[in-house]
């Protein structure tokens, strides 16, 4: 158990270089390295690696019992860690191949599913004995729906959005190029396929060589770039008409509603891909599709709901996106609902058919008018989710949602099978003769039941969804708290979550499962206002508080470039009774991803928040000076371990550590004063940053 009289090693400089290595080998494919976390889709995800070794870290007061841990020759059998915001369940999947009792809880249901399948034990059988009887349902009528004339299979139909022109009304293709299909690393294979704007023949092209498309058909040419402008100085994307006028497609819905067309596919043929134009037969395929569709009406499952007006649904809403179902073309509609509707009828194991039940979920998200075409090389179909928020796509893909390619059904029930392969013989990363490399052994097998009550006992996982400011947990039960709150005014998760949830609700992957509409609830933590902000972390924390023991330790993630959202965090811990005793800085989620190119000070690191509970917590600083050395000295092991922190890495430690005197009660401070002070500081820090950069680039 925890020793009360000894910091854990989570409250000493963590020597970064290793962690970090890991961290980004893990980041490059997570899916791969932690199969049961990946289940389902959720949006923020803490490495593998760095989950594992902050619980090492804080179930060990020496160097020694952390390497027993690591090596798997002890375990953590005896402590309890709990998740409040458990998200894609990933610390508590690393907490329970460490041997813990694990204990998780979200107010959001999407998360929950996610997490129980992170756990969750099924039988092989049953899985596929559910998954044949999907197949005898549904699978023929599936399958004929993406084969064309010639009896070939259909990976994918190719779709472009078009709009009228706010002068002229002339109804234009939205390309922003007509070259719709190439190969992930374009300079290495410059190969690709356009679209000739004049008859619509597909065409080869070879980028290295090629400034046009030059069509085999009618010997037109057109330009690699299409009628869409949306760069720098554009409110929103614009296009172009044949007449040269401009529009905003935004200004354009409201004119008339953003339509489709159809106008190449992707067949399999002889294991090879071959793009085409559609044909006749296609559109009359389609349109057999959008009959069958209303014939069947209410008797399939559909997405039900509209959408909400909200920080990650208002671009959606603006061209006319408004119901769930409006995401989605009529064969997509019609396939998805037979799938979903075999699923929801199926008569197997509960676990077994509610992991069926994620996997349609999981594979929603690739078959949608939002998702895109990746190209050759990687996986073909791009999420709906590949930037973290919902985003109307101009040149949608329509992939073969019966299918074990890119985003298919079979493609998402095969990850059971990869996810319960992982359970029955964990492995982890390690640094291996200067090699990074997975291994088995180190970790204990997975044989869980997930409970959906804070229930103990061995064998067991509790998983709830509900309030975590009410979490009906035991008073002073639990070790370890390991979790990643909302970040203030970030990405609204159950804004995303809808997404799923307009199909989950017909199809009730597990009991309780709930019913209304939306997950948006009153009671979620995130909120664009900080005081409504802290007001609702502090009944989680507050929860957590009653929950831990006397000796016990919380971590977690949280990062933000504004000092209000750090004074809201750390107001929140002190009124619920938590000191904050030390700061960490570890890999977080890969920084060549879209979602951190976009933004305007970029992190790669999370910020790791340690607390403990009044009085017996020793708080990490007494005066403005201590604090600042302790971001410094965090910053400079990092430099030392071959880690350059960001900008808002930076910026971000600063504001943490100067505003976690808040939690501090031995010290008064002027809480104005103190914030003023923080981004002081932070802007002083980055600036140092910046001047070493630029030092080290002149002396190359």
């Amino acid at each position: 158990m925890l020793d009360q009289a000894r910091p854990s090693l989570l409250e000493r400089p963590i020597q970064a270089s290793a962690l970090n290595r890991l961290a980004v080998a893990e980041s490059w494919r997570k899916e791969v390295h932690s199969p049961p976390t990946h289940v389902h889709k959720w949006w923020a995800q803490r490495l593998g690696v760095v989950n594992r070794h902050l619980l090492m870290a804080a179930g060990s007061s020496s160097q020694a019992e952390l390497e027993r841990l690591g090596r798997g020759e002890a375990d953590l059998g005896g402590i309890v860690v709990y998740d409040p915001f458990c998200g894609s369940g990933g610390a508590l999947l690393e907490a329970a191949k460490l041997g813990a009792q694990v204990v998780g809880r979200d107010i959001n249901p999407v998360a929950a599913l996610a997490t129980r399948q992170a756990l969750q034990s099924w039988d092989a059988h049953e899985l596929r004995r559910g998954f044949d009887l999907i197949s005898q349902s549904c699978g023929d009528e599936l399958t004929d729906l993406y084969l064309d004339d010639e009896g070939r299979v259909i990976r994918g139909y190719f779709w472009v959005a078009t709009a009228v022109c706010g002068v002229c009304d002339e109804r234009v293709d939205l390309f922003h190029r007509h070259v719709f299909a190439r190969h992930a690393y374009p300079k290495r294979h410059p190969s690709a396929h356009g679209l000739c704007r004049t008859c619509g023949e597909v065409a080869k092209v070879d980028l290295s060589v090629d400034n046009a498309i030059l069509c085999p058909s009618c010997a037109a040419l057109t330009p690699f770039r299409g009628s869409v402008r949306s760069g720098a100085g554009t409110s929103g994307a614009q296009f172009q008409c044949g007449l040269g006028h401009t529009t905003k497609v935004a200004n354009s819905a409201e004119i008339a509603p953003i339509s489709y067309r159809m106008y190449a596919k992707l067949i399999e043929e002889e294991g090879k891909r071959v793009y085409a134009r559609t044909t006749e037969a296609d559109d009359d395929a389609y349109l057999r599709a959008s009959a069958r569709l209303g014939q069947l009406g209410s008797g399939i499952v559909q997405p039900c709901g509209s959408l909400e007006r909200g920080k990650n649904t208002d671009q959606v809403l603006r061209v006319g996106l408004k119901e769930w179902r409006d995401f989605y073309n009529d064969r997509q509609l019609l396939a998805l609902g037979l799938i979903a509707t075999a699923i929801r009828d199926l008569e197997v194991g509960a676990a077994e058919r509610e992991a069926l039940a994620a996997a349609f979920s999981k594979s929603v998200e690739f078959n949608n008018m939002l998702s895109s075409y990746k190209g050759e090389g990687t996986g073909a179909v791009r999420s709906a989710f590949h930037n973290h928020t919902l985003q109307f796509e101009r040149m949608p893909f329509e992939a073969n949602p019966w299918s074990a390619a890119s985003g298919g059904f079979h493609a998402s029930y095969l990850r059971l099978h990869k996810a319960l392969d992982f359970k029955a013989a964990p492995s982890d990363l390690r640094i291996t003769g200067g090699n990074t490399e997975r291994i088995i052994g180190c970790s204990a097998p997975l044989q869980l039941r997930v409970v959906d009550m804070p229930q103990f006992g061995p064998g067991l996982a509790s998983v709830t969804c509900g309030d975590s400011g009410r979490s009906e947990i035991a008073d002073a039960s639990v070790d370890i708290v390991l979790t990643d709150p909302p970040h203030f005014d970030k990405v609204n998760y159950s804004e995303l979550a809808d997404f799923f949830h307009a199909w989950l609700t017909q199809i009730r992957p597990f009991a309780g499962y709930p019913q209304p509409e939306t997950t948006r609830s009153e009671l979620d933590v995130q909120n664009n206002s900080s005081a409504t902000f802290e007001d609702g972390l502090t009944r989680v924390w507050k929860d957590v508080a009653r929950a831990l023991k006397a000796d016990g330790i919380v971590v977690f993630s949280f990062h933000h470039r504004d000092a209000q959202g750090w004074k809201a965090c750390m107001n929140s811990l002190r009124t619920a009774g938590l000191c904050v005793t030390y700061l960490q800085m570890v890999r977080a989620e890969m920084t060549t991803s879209l979602s951190k190119k976009n933004q305007s000070s970029p992190h790669s690191m999370d910020i790791l928040v340690i607390c403990r509970k009044q009085p017996a917590a020793e708080p990490l600083a007494f005066d403005i000076k201590g604090a600042v050395n302790h971001a410094r000295g965090r910053i400079r092991s990092l430099a030392r371990g071959g880690v350059e922190p960001l900008p808002g890495d930076v910026r971000s430690i600063v504001l943490a550590s100067v505003l976690s005197l808040l939690t501090n009660t031995q010290v008064v401070v002027d809480v104005g004063d103190l914030v003023n002070a923080a981004d002081r500081f932070a802007v002083r820090a980055e600036q140092r940053r910046a001047n070493r950069i630029r030092s080290v680039e002149s002396a190359a």
